[in-house]
């Protein structure tokens, strides 16, 4: 009987422990808030790995229920690419900003302009926390408690109607606002907010989507002697119409508050003194029409590049005027970065068609920035000279055969786009790797 009556008071008492669901997520809600509203200028480097998987044989459905139901049976998912992005990404004035990282400078560029291929997504930091608990005025249930990793959580659900959303799905240039809804998993001990899902649901058939799924894990990081809510980890799966799906992973390290500009830059505004800025264009350009050679002068490891990551290489000739007078010396080290590396694990067979074959290659874009001088980073124009056998050949040489151009998104100035067939994913590009450039007007 004595053992009863400690065993119901233990009940009794645990039951008391846990808080009132409405009362424990109006903390959260207040935490979170305080949060976004005490944020300090901060940039943080973001590693974004993609993996795009697609249907091993041609798919015809009218809807996106036809889809889900068909997987699995009719067809199934193959793992096509992946790719991995490396930007920075900043908070200031109540926005997020990015830039390729390291380059110390936010443009006015939005973030699917400096990635315009493959899926991306923003609001990861300020935006979605901004939309659930205060803008949108979300409808919560309580779901009950649940155990994570041995970790007792409080876990809630909520749904935003459209005439309530200011959550756009971007597609085909277009974005446009859409219902959602998610789940909000929250630390009953602390009131902190622990992870944030978010789910779209009925999106429009011009999209070619039917559903973005993001989930986002918090922790505190501590920025200039304060402890902030920031995502250590999102997580964003995509699914299309056409069967595609895609899987982004994203993870933030080397957060830091910003103070001035010693640390941070900006471009100049619009109306910045012409002259001045002419002045600076003309000690930097170099005249066009003149011919170098360029090396990598690092290894490139497929494994573990990104895009954003710079690159350092150099010139393997002179680089001299029409008078011969060497403007830029050879051996004088020059600034790439990558601007996309790429995996393929499958393709189109011609011969079996609709039927994904597998096989493995690497295609690598890099974009030429500056090299480097006794007073700085110069910038230099120029463009790849291609010869009909794979290597490089003057300006001005008559080709006789068909010329290998490559993907028309990977032509333009100052890009160099190279491929590399059936290597494996801890493929070493080997410094020393060469090429040929005629500088071109800016």
């Amino acid at each position: 009987m004595r053992r009863q009556l400690l065993l119901l008071a233990a009940l009794a008492a645990r039951g008391m422990a846990q808080p009132d669901p409405s009362e424990l997520l109006l903390r959260v809600r207040e935490n979170v808030l305080r949060t976004v509203d005490r944020l300090p200028r901060y940039m943080c480097t973001q590693t974004i790995d993609r993996s795009q998987f697609e249907p091993d044989r041609h798919i015809f459905v009218k809807d996106c229920e036809e889809l889900e139901l068909s997987r699995g049976t009719r067809w199934n998912l193959l793992h096509t690419t992946s790719d991995r992005l490396r930007l920075d990404v900043g908070v200031a004035a109540r926005r997020e900003i990015y830039s390729w990282v390291g380059e110390n400078q936010f443009g006015n560029r939005s973030l699917f302009e400096i990635v315009n291929e493959g899926s991306v997504s923003s609001g990861n930091f300020q935006g979605f926390l901004e939309l659930v608990f205060r803008s949108d005025n979300a409808d919560f249930s309580f779901a009950g408690e649940i155990s994570d990793a041995g970790r007792k959580l409080m876990e809630y659900r909520y749904r935003v109607p459209l005439e309530a959303s200011h959550y756009f799905f971007r597609a085909a240039g277009r974005s446009i606002a859409t219902v959602y809804e998610g789940s909000v998993l929250a630390d009953p001990e602390t009131a902190e907010l622990v992870r944030l899902t978010v789910r779209t649901s009925h999106l429009p058939s011009e999209t070619g989507a039917c559903e973005a799924a993001t989930a986002m894990n918090y922790t505190r990081f501590r920025l200039n002697g304060s402890d902030f809510l920031l995502p250590s980890e999102t997580l964003l799966h995509i699914k299309n119409l056409n069967g595609v799906e895609t899987e982004n992973r994203t993870v933030s390290a080397g957060c830091h508050e910003f103070l001035g500009e010693s640390t941070l830059k900006f471009e100049a505004p619009p109306d910045a003194p012409a002259a001045k800025a002419e002045a600076a264009r003309a000690e930097t350009t170099i005249p066009a029409g003149l011919g170098f050679g360029l090396a990598l002068a690092e290894d490139i490891r497929v494994a573990t590049a990104a895009a954003g990551d710079k690159v350092k290489a150099a010139l393997t000739t002179d680089l001299r005027d029409d008078s011969k007078k060497v403007l830029v010396p050879r051996r004088t080290p020059a600034l790439c970065r990558i601007l996309r590396i790429r995996r393929y694990y499958y393709g189109r067979d011609s011969f079996k068609p609709g039927m994904p074959v597998p096989f493995h290659r690497v295609e690598l874009l890099l974009r030429l920035e500056s090299v480097t001088l006794r007073e700085g980073q110069r910038p230099v124009f120029a463009k790849l000279t291609v010869a009909t056998d794979g290597s490089r050949s003057p300006p001005g040489k008559l080709q006789t055969r068909p010329m290998e151009l490559g993907q028309l998104n990977a032509m333009g100035r100052n890009q160099w786009f190279l491929r590399f067939e059936r290597v494996a994913d801890d493929y070493v590009i080997e410094s020393g790797l060469a090429s040929n450039w005629v500088t071109v007007a800016p």
